[in-house]
């Protein structure tokens, strides 16, 4: 397996108008193709980690 780095990024600005708090996350920004080790063999090319999302 390929070595990777996974970033995550979450803007967030509080106190809006003393009652608001908006947020906006993206996870795996750079949707890189990450996979986690399949046990032994029987899996080839590993298992497959989530692609790039955001939350809002």
């Amino acid at each position: 397996m390929d070595d990777y780095a996974w970033v995550d990024l979450t803007l967030r600005r509080k106190n809006i108008h003393d009652h608001f708090e908006v947020a906006f996350s993206v996870c795996n920004l750079f949707d890189v193709n990450a996979r986690e080790p399949s046990p032994g063999a029987a899996i080839p090319n590993d298992l497959p980690l989530a692609g790039r999302g955001n939350q809002s």
